[in-house]
């Protein structure tokens, strides 16, 4: 699963026109680099080795953990869905053409 948002754009590098979603899909690829770290407990782990304490930061997870893997969730599945819309819109659009040649 973590590893679909990095072959999505592999997948559409090549096509045409798909500019904006290139663009969203990288924008989402960086948002999911910067919450893997805080989602893990890696910030958590180097406070606690280094003998720091960020009380706000702690707060911060206990009170909004959830709405942290909603925004994971979103940022995990958007990119799948607007790749989906748009490839379906194109395979749409070829098939119509494809028929009307005939």
């Amino acid at each position: 699963m973590l590893a679909i948002p990095v072959l999505i754009p592999a997948a559409l590098w090549k096509l045409r026109d798909v500019r904006p979603l290139k663009t969203f899909v990288a924008l989402n690829l960086l948002i999911l680099i910067a919450l893997l770290p805080i989602l893990s407990g890696m910030i958590q782990v180097v406070l606690v080795k280094s003998g720091l304490e960020w009380p706000a930061y702690q707060n911060f997870l206990n009170n909004y953990h959830g709405l942290l893997q909603r925004v994971a969730a979103f940022v995990l599945m958007a990119p799948m869905s607007a790749a989906a819309y748009v490839l379906a819109r194109r395979f749409r659009g070829s098939a119509s053409h494809a028929t009307l040649a005939l």
